[in-house]
């Protein structure tokens, strides 16, 4: 089983861009969202 921790500007794409690194489908593999992140520049304006 391969793991891989992604970081993207939202979970769509950070997920997007998982299933290119691992060369699946969406249908392939099970998805965890670890931390959604927070809005805002640098932090700013959460």
């Amino acid at each position: 089983m391969k793991q891989l921790t992604q970081r993207a500007a939202t979970v769509e794409l950070a997920i997007e861009s998982a299933l290119q690194d691992l060369g699946v489908t969406r249908d392939e593999v099970e998805v965890q969202v670890v931390e959604n992140g927070r809005k805002g520049f640098l932090g700013f304006g959460v």
